[in-house]
């Protein structure tokens, strides 16, 4: 159910946007990556050099097309204040922020049972 609600989450941004950033600052998270569809490139990151180097293929495969039916995701543990290169695609395409997991389901199990 969990990964429903994520996927969920993510398809808000994905209707817009081909690229979307998932922030888990707890790392309870990582398991759902597992979860998610063959369709979605997930680029995980946990420093400068990797967000660089996610940055840089994301934008390679924009600018050639290659983002065709697929989900480019960038997963990182680094909360949103101490990210430099991937930031800007938080805050332009948008993202999920999950700081604690039980928080999260939390706040899902009260919105789906209103």
């Amino acid at each position: 159910m969990i990964d429903s609600w994520l996927k969920a989450d993510l398809a808000k941004f994905y209707s817009h946007h081909p690229v979307a950033v998932l922030i888990d600052d707890s790392g309870e998270a990582e398991f759902l990556l597992k979860a998610l569809p063959s369709d979605y490139v997930v680029y995980q990151t946990d420093n400068e050099l990797s967000e660089l180097e996610a940055k840089y293929r994301i934008e390679k495969a924009l600018q050639h097309n290659k983002v065709q039916g697929t989900k480019q995701l960038i997963y990182t543990q680094q909360p949103l204040n101490k990210l430099s290169f991937i930031r800007e695609y938080f805050e332009v395409y948008g993202g999920v922020e999950i700081h604690s997991l039980p928080n999260y389901i939390k706040l899902k199990v009260h919105q789906t049972l209103n």
